[in-house]
């Protein structure tokens, strides 16, 4: 058997619809005590999962220390691999020479003269028809002509449409994507900021959640390319936003009996998802009939913040329960389930939900929705990773503040950061961990004091 940091480890590689390649079960070595199903997020590179997964899992042991096999313990590893594209948050933007050497005398470039490039189309659009696994020279010929807007770009937003995977806990959230008319659809993307995601990231004040200065964050947006290309491009961007978020749904929901079966009534199983995998991995729990994982470490999760909630009639609230509700309300996790946060990370806490307002609202009014709260707790589609847990009902969840003290992670109640400790995460609750301190962007989630807390759900 294949291992991984040491221990057992067993590939899942699922397809779109969540059918493993090769194998149809998941079988676990003799006297395996202990199974970790991880799952990553936004690539859909087998060495960048391999490379996540084996530096998690080392840390994960190196912080155990000789814990790990206390009371006989034995592990294995599950790893998920899965269809994951990653979304291009500047897809339309040019490098800044670029632009200024585009931009007319005044410096302000101007709308008619500024459309992406056919070429630029034409790649992306073969990308994406590989991605969806249809007819490249088909689907490329639709894109090039639903740049001319009218009945080319309904006819083109139709055969996009006929091939994205279907999931109805997020249809709601994508409504303008999945059911506006595509001329119309493709007419608003035409004639507002395309991709409105040039931006820098600012380091938070310590123990503070809210990035200092995200105002000015936005004001660094820039309206680059616009018009009928532009526009189709976008429109492909994000549809490929909306196809991984359904993936990672639709691929839990169908291993949740392999992992079951598996399992058993004898062994724990931990659960930890990074990015796009946390909602993988909350899907599989949300879905399991028979078994009760362990733990759930959710680390900078790209889905709702308020995913695990209730239906809130707060600011940034959702209007009905949150599409992992059970996961909380049936106590679907015996122990902690870990959720880190911090707005450091600019792939949850901006693009995450620019692409959720882009595809669900009106485009025109995203603008508005960018200088009031983008990304923040604030905002209806702000992500579980900016922002933690969201809309609970009270004594559902506990904060944390991680701080480092002599290069060591400790815990600090939110109130009282002074009073930290060694890691310690209460069970049966959302224990929702400010991570500024430890973790510096998206994709900085296996380092050695992530997994202290990791352990500290898992143990």
């Amino acid at each position: 058997m294949e291992t991984l940091a040491n221990l057992p480890f067993i590939r899942l590689a699922a397809d779109k619809s969540g059918a493993l390649s090769g194998v149809g079960s998941l079988t676990l070595p003799t006297g395996t005590t202990d199974l970790i199903v991880i799952s990553h997020g936004w690539r859909n590179d087998v060495n960048d999962a391999l490379k996540l997964y084996g530096t998690l899992i080392g840390n994960l042991q190196q912080a155990a220390g000789g814990h790990f096999t206390d009371g006989s313990r034995s592990w294995a590893v599950a790893g998920v691999f899965w269809p994951a594209f990653r979304f291009q948050p500047d897809l339309s933007l040019l490098p800044d020479s670029a632009a200024e050497a585009a931009a007319p005398a005044g410096g302000a470039l101007g709308l008619e003269d500024n459309d992406l490039p056919g070429d630029m189309l034409k790649a992306y659009a073969a990308e994406i028809a590989d991605v969806l696994q249809c007819d490249e020279g088909t689907f490329v010929a639709a894109a090039l002509k639903g740049a001319s807007g009218g009945p080319f770009a309904t006819d083109f937003m139709k055969q996009l449409r006929d091939k994205l995977t279907a999931d109805p806990t997020i249809a709601d959230e994508h409504k303008r994507l999945l059911k506006t008319k595509g001329s119309q659809f493709v007419a608003d993307l035409k004639s507002t900021a395309t991709v409105p995601a040039q931006y820098n990231t600012l380091e938070p004040a310590h123990g503070d959640g809210e990035a200092a200065g995200l105002r000015e964050i936005v004001k660094k947006v820039q309206r680059v390319f616009t018009g009928g290309r532009a526009a189709i491009a976008t429109a492909l961007n994000y549809t490929t936003y909306y196809e991984m978020k359904a993936r990672a749904g639709v691929i839990g929901k169908a291993l949740a009996p392999v992992v079951e079966q598996a399992a058993g009534s004898t062994i724990r199983v931990h659960l930890i998802g990074h990015s796009f995998g946390a909602r993988l991995v909350t899907s599989l729990a949300n879905e399991m009939a028979t078994l009760r994982p362990a733990s759930l470490s959710l680390l900078q999760g790209a889905f709702s913040h308020n995913g695990l909630g209730v239906s809130n009639a707060r600011q940034g609230g959702a209007l009905q329960d949150g599409a992992f509700r059970k996961v909380i309300a049936q106590q679907r996790i015996t122990g902690p389930v870990l959720v880190t946060h911090t707005r450091r990370d600019t792939a949850v806490g901006f693009a995450y939900p620019a692409a959720s307002a882009l595809s669900g609202t009106v485009a025109s009014d995203f603008v508005q929705i960018a200088q009031n709260y983008l990304g923040g707790p604030n905002d209806p589609y702000g992500g579980i990773g900016a922002n933690g847990a969201l809309s609970l009902k009270p004594g559902e969840d506990k904060a944390h503040v991680a701080v480092l003290q002599n290069g060591k992670p400790l815990l600090a109640p939110s109130n009282n950061p002074a009073a930290a400790a060694a890691p310690v995460l209460a069970g049966g609750k959302v224990n929702n961990v400010l991570a500024d301190a430890i973790i510096r962007e998206h994709w900085d989630v296996a380092n050695p004091e992530v997994a202290a807390l990791v352990w500290a759900a898992v143990r």
